[in-house]
């Protein structure tokens, strides 16, 4: 159900404001405020950590009891894939009942994953083809805004309050809202009929963003996260060869980084901590090595307790007890092993690991939308690639960016109410062509 079109008392024929900045947003000033909330807060995120928790807790009271939003949000739970994610969150709850740590981190688990409300929040306020737009521009002019300055600094233009690599929260941080919005641009040039002006505009953007990650970022994730969303882009765009056009990107792409002696020197700083805390002859802490150490301890812990885990915020405790009678930086306790699924199935044990994947799962095979399902599916296999070495789903401006486009993303995608809606012939489809399409709206 789209509330673009609601009026105090029920639904009315779409009727929307007519203006030049605010066309097809909802002439219902209650949903427009809530809209126009959800677009700050992709803005507030990468920096106004305070102001995010007021716009949010202004977008629970809105949701909560204005009836057309209230409405809208229940009936978005018809779906399975948003019963997924709440499932999940649901069983994060349960999980504090075995916990060994104190009320408060058990609390604090559980709300940290709070940003899992923008998921059905988000669902349900941008349906409309143009509100999508808006979310897409928002974040390309935020994102181009951090990485104009960050190119300042880094040529000597400009003087930062921090590193030019860690402007928009840190590294990795910056890298993934620079490829993700990379992406959703390179998309909308695909499918969109833009002015010429337009055009350019995005092009400037995304070379800024590609050049900033090579050149001047210093994250590991980055890089990895630059590669697959790169090569997934080319392959969606390109008409014809497209495993061509793929293979052709890694290529250019993967010789840029190896001339970029930011890049290769910290790709070659983290494979020498690997080889040497795997072999043994690591005799000091350093960044990779220790998350091998985590990843080590971890699956240890793991296989204690299998299916329940920890317990919800307890993983630190369990940790420390795990690592008591090691002497050495090898002791060094963490509450996160930088690593999502190692932490849920840590902590909620392989059934809370389950629901979590299952959730994902049944996003990948949504179907229908073709341009939006596609930016959708990059993303997840973004962030659940770089999940592999950090916790983004669960991270304050990853996280947040992450569901908040999946709602945005696959809300106009085919409704799972059922079993029988669930296609999985998703992956045959998907071998055989992007199905990308040119819209016929022109944006000027």
């Amino acid at each position: 159900m789209s509330v673009t079109g609601v009026r105090k008392g029920g639904l009315t024929q779409r009727n929307v404001v007519q203006t030049a900045m605010f066309r097809d947003f909802s002439d219902d000033r209650w949903i427009l405020t809530a809209q126009c909330l959800m677009l700050l807060n992709l803005v507030a995120m990468t920096r106004a950590f305070a102001l995010v928790s007021l716009i949010e807790f202004m977008l629970w009271c809105l949701f909560l009891f204005y009836s057309p939003l209230r409405r809208a949000f229940v009936e978005s739970f018809s779906d399975i894939r948003i019963k997924f994610v709440f499932a999940f969150w649901g069983w994060v709850a349960i999980a504090t009942l075995w916990s060994p740590a104190d009320y408060a981190l058990r609390f604090e688990e559980v709300w940290s994953w709070r940003k899992l409300l923008l998921f059905p929040m988000a669902w349900v306020l941008f349906r409309d083809a143009r509100l999508k737009r808006a979310v897409v521009f928002t974040l390309s002019a935020t994102a181009g805004i951090y990485m104009v300055f960050s190119w300042g600094g880094h040529l000597g233009y400009l003087s930062l309050d921090r590193p030019p690599s860690d402007l928009l929260e840190n590294h990795a941080t910056q890298g993934v809202v620079f490829t993700s919005v990379s992406l959703l641009m390179l998309i909308m040039l695909k499918t969109e009929r833009l002015s010429m002006w337009m055009k350019l505009a995005l092009c400037l953007l995304i070379v800024g963003m590609v050049t900033n990650i090579i050149y001047v970022l210093t994250g590991r994730t980055a890089y990895v996260s630059l590669l697959l969303l790169a090569v997934y882009g080319a392959w969606l765009v390109a008409s014809r060869l497209r495993w061509l056009s793929a293979a052709t990107v890694f290529v250019v792409i993967s010789l840029a980084l190896y001339n970029s002696d930011t890049a290769k020197s910290r790709v070659a700083q983290g494979l020498n901590e690997f080889e040497a805390t795997i072999s043994g002859e690591a005799e000091a802490y350093s960044s990779m090595g220790i998350r091998w150490v985590f990843w080590e301890n971890t699956l240890k812990m793991i296989a204690e307790k299998p299916l329940l885990g920890s317990g919800s915020g307890g993983f630190s405790q369990d940790y420390a007890n795990f690592v008591a009678d090691i002497e050495g930086w090898r002791s060094i306790v963490t509450d996160d092993p930088h690593q999502q699924y190692l932490l849920i199935a840590a902590e909620q044990g392989l059934i809370g690991l389950g629901i979590f994947m299952a959730g994902l799962m049944v996003m990948v095979i949504s179907r229908g939308d073709n341009n939006n399902r596609s930016c959708a599916l990059g993303i997840l296999i973004l962030t659940a690639t770089n999940g592999m070495f950090q916790g983004h789903f669960g991270a304050f401006v990853e996280g947040r960016l992450f569901w908040i486009l999946m709602g945005v993303l696959l809300c106009s995608t085919d409704p799972m109410r059922t079993w029988k809606d669930v296609n999985f012939k998703f992956f045959e489809q998907f071998c055989r062509g992007s199905g990308l399409h040119r819209s016929r709206t022109k944006v000027d």
